[in-house]
């Protein structure tokens, strides 16, 4: 019996939609592809379909929870097109937790309505790649308002009225210093 396969056999059902489809389609086949012997296949393929899908789909809540601690204000934009745009882009298997944030940030950019999520989404995101105690810099361009959007998603108050308005943003760390911030928005 080797453990590593039966684990990767699991991993793959846990975390893959399309090993779950073919797991309900023939649990034996895909078992055997996955390089198990006979009583490893047999065992794999006694387990509850439904119950995979539902520890599936916790592990999805889950990578969703992580992503709106690392996105908390784009997860409120949102609101419950989070779970659909995580769907879209979530990579299987999992990288992790701020990957799983970053793609959504580079999904986002440019390619949702209204225009200034994907603007929300980039600033929240540039703290994401400024995380840890390395040295980091970076200048960003936005097409709108974020230090108003941000105040005002923050204070639950609505966005509606924000117009489009140049906000430039400047990040800083010297290598295991504090990270230092700074935005502007245009008039």
């Amino acid at each position: 019996m080797s453990l590593a396969k039966t684990q990767a056999a699991l991993a793959r059902l846990f975390t893959q939609t399309a090993a779950r489809a073919d797991f309900a389609r023939d649990p034996l086949t895909l078992a055997r592809a996955s390089g198990l012997d006979s009583e490893e296949a047999q065992r794999l393929a006694a387990l509850d379909a439904p119950e995979i899908a539902r520890f599936a789909r916790g592990l999805l809540a889950k990578r969703r929870q992580d992503v709106e601690k690392w996105l908390p204000l784009t997860a409120q934009a949102l609101g419950s097109d989070l779970a659909k745009c995580l769907r879209e882009t979530l990579t299987e298997p999992p990288p992790g937790a701020r990957a799983d944030a970053l793609a959504l940030v580079a999904r986002l950019r440019g390619a949702v309505a209204p225009g200034w999520i994907g603007d929300l989404a980039a600033y929240e995101g540039e703290f994401l790649r400024a995380w840890g105690p390395r040295a980091f810099f970076a200048i960003r361009v936005y097409r709108w308002p974020v230090p108003r959007i941000t105040e005002n998603l923050s204070a639950w108050e609505s966005v509606d009225a924000v117009k489009p308005g140049l906000t430039f943003a400047v990040w800083l760390r010297a290598p295991g210093g504090r990270l230092r911030h700074w935005r502007r928005t245009l008039p």
